[in-house]
Order: C-alpha cells, then sequence, then structure tokens
C-alpha cells in the first residue's frame, strides 16, 4: 500500500502560549480528518517550522485572512505541558544513548524526562537573559523519538534561538553543551559523533545523484593558448571599459576568430570551444554570432556556445553541460558578460565595492577559480568602469585576482584602442586599435510603404532637416582580426587641430576684452606664439616677450613683473590664458597658451586642482 506524508504550516491571528500550541495542532488535525481522531505527533513541542524535501509539491491556500485560533480551541482538550514530560521511558525503549545522559543528569544536576535531559543554563550564559536567574529548563537535549530520527536540542530564550540560527545540528550541540556546562565531548560520544568530522548537508546534495556525476566526465583538456602572448589557457581575466565601448562585441569578437582559425592581430590562436554566459544580450547576442558566422564561416558556431545563466542554475551544473559539450576538446574562453548580470546575481547581497570572499569580489574570483580547475579554461568576467575611467569599478580586488585584464577604449564610432593593461604570463603586449565594421548575414527585408508629410516651410527659419538613420536588421557589427596603431579619440583631434576659426574669434575678444592695456599686450604676445610651439605644451612667459620683441608691430612688456606681480596668474584665473599640458594633459610649470580650444576650459588653473583631462598610458596602467 503507498503511503504519503503532508505537513501543513498554519499562520495565526494572534500569538498563543506553550499548552495552547499542542491544543491547536489536535484542533487542526481534528479538523483534517472530521472526527476520524489525531495521532500523537501532536505532543511535540518544536516549533512550527516546515522546509519541504526537494521534490515536494508544495500548494498553499489563496485565503487572504489568517486563521483564529480560538475556532481550533474550541473542544480541544487541555494540555498541560509540564505534566507531559513526567512520562518516563519504559525499559523496553532504553538505549545506551539515554543510559549516558541519564550518567550525565546524576553528574551534573540535570533531570531526565521521557523527552530528553532538561538542563539549566550556567549562572554566566544566563546573564544574558531578561531574567538572570537560570531555570531547570533553560534547555531541553531531547532523544530520538517519534517524528525524530536523530537528536536535538530545544531552547526557551530568544536569546540562543537568535544565537544558534545558521548553525548545523553538532554546532548547536556544542553551543547547548557551553551554555549548560556539560562536557560536549561526552555528549558527542554518546550522540555517536566520535572523533569524526562534522558533515554539513545542503540542499544541493539532496538532488538526485544523476545531477552530480562528474567522476564520470572524462578529464578537461587543457589548451596551450586561446591567442599566443595575449591570452592564455587556464587563467582569470577581465575585459573592462565604459558603457558602449563594444566589450561584448570584442569579446565574443576574439572567441570566434579562435574557433574559426583565424589570426588575432596577428597572433596566432587555438581553436577551443568558447562558453559565452550571456546576461545582457539576449536576441541581440544570436545576431552577433550569426555576422560572425557570415564573415568567418559557419564552422566557427560549432565552437562557440551561448549559455544563458538562468536556464542553468547552478555552477556544477554550468560547468558539467561545458565538460560535456567540449568532451575531448579543449575548453578555450569562458565569459560572465557582464559581472553583475551574471555572477552577482548568484551571490546574496552583493557587493561590488566590497572585497570580501562572501559578499563581494573576493567572492567573483572565488568562482571564476573553481571554473577555471574545473575546465582548464581563461575564466573571466566583462566588467563596467567609472566614465571617464580606466580601472574597473568597485573593489580592487578584482584587478588584483586577475592574470590578465584588458582595458578598451572607444576612439571613434568604430574604432576601439585596446590596453593589455595586466599580463602575469609575461610581457605586456602593447596597445592595438581594433575596427568593427557591419556585416550582413541575412537578406535584407523588402522596403516598407511609409506615410510622409511635405515640408513646405523654410530651411532659412528652422535649420537642415535631419532624419534618424533606419534600423538594418540584416546587418551587424563585427570584430576585424587586424590590429592597428592605437587610434586618436575625437577630442584628442580637436585638440591636435589647433586655432579653430572660433578659437581665433575668442583670442580676438579676448584681447578686445582685456581688462587693461598691460593684459592686451601679453594677449597678443601669447598670440604671436600660437603655432610655435608643440600639441598644447604651450610657451614661457618670457619667451612669448622675446616674440613681442622680434615683431615690429608687437609692443614687448616686462616678462618678470608680470609674473611676479600676480598678472600672468589673474589672466588664468579670468580665463585669458591656461597651463600648458603635455601630451597626456599633465600641467607643464611655467609654460601658458591661449585659451582656444573647446576643452580648455577643464584645464585647471593650477597643478594642484583635480585634472579631468588626464589621459592613461601604458606606463600608467602597469
Amino acid at each position: 500500500m503507498s503511503r504519503r506524508a503532508f505537513a501543513s504550516l498554519c499562520p495565526l491571528a494572534r500569538p498563543v502560549e506553550g499548552g495552547d500550541i499542542i491544543r491547536v495542532r489536535h484542533g487542526l488535525l481534528e479538523h483534517f480528518f472530521k472526527g476520524m481522531g489525531a495521532d500523537r505527533s501532536g505532543f511535540t513541542l518544536s516549533q512550527p517550522m516546515y522546509l519541504p524535501p526537494v521534490g515536494s509539491q508544495v500548494i498553499w491556500s489563496r485565503r487572504n485572512d489568517l486563521i483564529d485560533p480560538d475556532e481550533l480551541l474550541e473542544g480541544a482538550t487541555a494540555v498541560d505541558v509540564s505534566s507531559a514530560s513526567d512520562y518516563q521511558i519504559p525499559e523496553e525503549l532504553r538505549t545506551a544513548f539515554t543510559d549516558a545522559f541519564e550518567a550525565l543528569a546524576f553528574e551534573y544536576g540535570g533531570v531526565m524526562t521521557p523527552r530528553g535531559l532538561k538542563m539549566p543554563a550556567t549562572p554566566e550564559h544566563a546573564e544574558n537573559y531578561s531574567d538572570p536567574t537560570p531555570r531547570p529548563d533553560d534547555f531541553l537535549l531531547c532523544f530520538p523519538r517519534e517524528g525524530y530520527e536523530a537528536p536535538n536540542v530545544t531552547m526557551i530564550h530568544d536569546t540562543d534561538i537568535t544565537a544558534t540560527e545558521g548553525m548545523s545540528p553538532k554546532e548547536v550541540w556544542k553551543y547547548a553543551c557551553d551554555a549548560t556546562g556539560l562536557p560536549f565531548s561526552e555528549v558527542a560520544e554518546a550522540i555517536g559523533w566520535g572523533a569524526r568530522e562534522s558533515v554539513s548537508c545542503s540542499l544541493d546534495d539532496l538532488e538526485d545523484e544523476d545531477d552530480s556525476e562528474e567522476d564520470e566526465l572524462p578529464e578537461p583538456v587543457k589548451a596551450d593558448f586561446v591567442v599566443e602572448g595575449y591570452m592564455p589557457s587556464d587563467c582569470i581575466w577581465d575585459i573592462v571599459g565604459e558603457s558602449g565601448t563594444y566589450k561584448s562585441f570584442y569579446t565574443l569578437g576574439m572567441m570566434y576568430l579562435s574557433a574559426a582559425g583565424y589570426r588575432f592581430a596577428g597572433a596566432d590562436t587555438q581553436r577551443c570551444h568558447h562558453f559565452y554566459i550571456d546576461g545582457e544580450g539576449g536576441a541581440a547576442t544570436r545576431t552577433r554570432i550569426d555576422a560572425l558566422a557570415a564573415k568567418y564561416g559557419v564552422e566557427g558556431k560549432d565552437y562557440v556556445h551561448v549559455i544563458d545563466m538562468g536556464e542553468v542554475g547552478k555552477l556544477k551544473s554550468l560547468i558539467k553541460l561545458m565538460r560535456e559539450t567540449a568532451g575531448d576538446e579543449p575548453i578555450g574562453m569562458v565569459a560572465f558578460d557582464t559581472l553583475n548580470q551574471t555572477l552577482a546575481l548568484t551571490i546574496d547581497k552583493f557587493d561590488e565595492n566590497s572585497s570580501s570572499t562572501a559578499i563581494g569580489m573576493g567572492k567573483v574570483i572565488a568562482i571564476l577559480k573553481e571554473v577555471r580547475d574545473a575546465t582548464k579554461a581563461a575564466v573571466g568576467v566583462v566588467h563596467h568602469t567609472p566614465k571617464g575611467g580606466k580601472k574597473a569599478r568597485g573593489s580592487g580586488a578584482l584587478y588584483a585576482g586577475v592574470d590578465v585584464e584588458l582595458t578598451i577604449e572607444r576612439a571613434t564610432d568604430r574604432q576601439i584602442n585596446v590596453y593589455h593593461s595586466k599580463f602575469k604570463h609575461g610581457p605586456q603586449q602593447k596597445t592595438v586599435g581594433m575596427v568593427l565594421e557591419s556585416v550582413q548575414f541575412r537578406e535584407a527585408p523588402p522596403p516598407k510603404e511609409y506615410r510622409a508629410v511635405e515640408f513646405i516651410g523654410s530651411t532659412e527659419e528652422y535649420g537642415t532637416i535631419v532624419n534618424l538613420d533606419l534600423p538594418e536588421p540584416h546587418k551587424a557589427l563585427v570584430l576585424m582580426p587586424w590590429g592597428f596603431e592605437p587610434f586618436k579619440t575625437d577630442e584628442e583631434k580637436e585638440r591636435e587641430e589647433g586655432l579653430t576659426k572660433e578659437g581665433k574669434e575668442n583670442v580676438r575678444k579676448t584681447v578686445e576684452n582685456a581688462v587693461n592695456s598691460s593684459e592686451a599686450t601679453i594677449l597678443a604676445a601669447f598670440e604671436l606664439a600660437e603655432g610655435t610651439y608643440s600639441g598644447n605644451e604651450g610657451i614661457t612667459v618670457a619667451a612669448a616677450n622675446k616674440l613681442a620683441q622680434s615683431d615690429p608691430n608687437a609692443k614687448a612688456f616686462n616678462s618678470k613683473e608680470a609674473i611676479e606681480r600676480g598678472k600672468i596668474k589673474k589672466m588664468v584665473e579670468a580665463g585669458y590664458l591656461v597651463p600648458g599640458t603635455d601630451e597626456n594633459n599633465q600641467i607643464i610649470p611655467g609654460r601658458y597658451r591661449l585659451n582656444t580650444r573647446i576643452t580648455d576650459n577643464k584645464i585647471p588653473k593650477t597643478i594642484y586642482e583635480p585634472n579631468e583631462m588626464l589621459t592613461v598610458t601604458e606606463e600608467d596602467l602597469e
């Protein structure tokens, strides 16, 4: 005959006393069985908390109101909780366990009951209670009995209940022994633990054995490298950059070029299986893979696998899936894109600013190492940098824990610069520029019919008409395999263009608006200096004065006096002049130039002010 077991959780509208808990349970059973009677399980006084076993079907009521305990107490027999523990254990139920506890009761002053050994707290431990007087029933060390296959501890004080939350059974017993003065070694021996190591069990351990047959999988095969001298195998990496710097395109591009057997920026690659754990792209990621296949061949698709972390669930299941997919071939790269949309969601209360191994970047590194050790792959995360920053956002534990870091900077619309920011396996590579091109991967859709309204106004009044770019769902950007000299960003190009028409007009207005003739004389000298120096480094005050002396149309000035009396300082503070800067936008003391460029107002007035214009070089990233 088949048997089925049920457990119920009954939310009550008000608290009830200890004795009434038993009566409420009896009333609930009587309600369920409708007069058929209730068994003795209702006499257990454990807290009414229930965790369904793995595989259980959980059913809940749709009622929104709580149960009135008075309805269940009506007609239920009164129960004296203290008398319920006066029953003596029959001789046939005696065991070595009960005999050992009787000896402990005799030696340490406890009271044996049919349910176990009642022990008062020590006076020192009782100081933690609201009433510091020890009571005989502070702790009840329960025997195995009906409804319980293992001994357990019952506590009545909130401080003890709170203190033992999350502890293993063995830790709870040690806590109770310390609180009552019992020797834990003797109690552990009576329970049967002896000298065995503590063994914990999680919900993962309770799953079917078929889900954890890792031993039956072949040993992972280690690749020689993914990209030789650039991305090794069996390592931890991160790819970082601001939003919109094509980090995902770059990561998928490196994977696919390796899978398809192409060289990457002139370096050799090895064909491996790559796994892209997708947390952001969704359908867009599949589109990018299709475009890569159209450019580099469909055979690469057999080696690039896109996985939704939400569909896999546990990390062990992910590792098993990757090992089974790769078989006897090496796994190259495993990419979690992005950190916050994949791994962070598996860490309770994740804090990217923390280095903690429990909730912070230390935990992320631990997970990456676990995957690396199980796959021998290059395992890493795609992560963001703060706006204007070059380092990964959050705790520095991420940078400290990786073997390889690649920092991506967007130069222009489809050009990126990639810095080999960290490399523990050898010398860092030079910064390379890379290009993304639009690739058609399927037939273009037929043109759509649409309605339009004719513009009959005047462009002189309204300006030039501009239309939005039409989407091209049949195309996607693809990383090209070549490496180039680093590209100049749009901002750098603007700085190097020198004086524009607007800049020259600004000079003229600056001179006209000068406070006095002496300032106008100095500005005129610096205007002569434009174009005589390299980049934005400017010129010294004395050199500007020499230029004025050599020009018959200019007027010389006393350069020493201009500096000592603070004239130059005042003109910098007023915005007429700006300090000269080197190629990294670091201020060069003693050099100045006219304020003519678009970004000149961002340059600090002195070397002591924060400099938003600083750029990072390869040396800075070492």
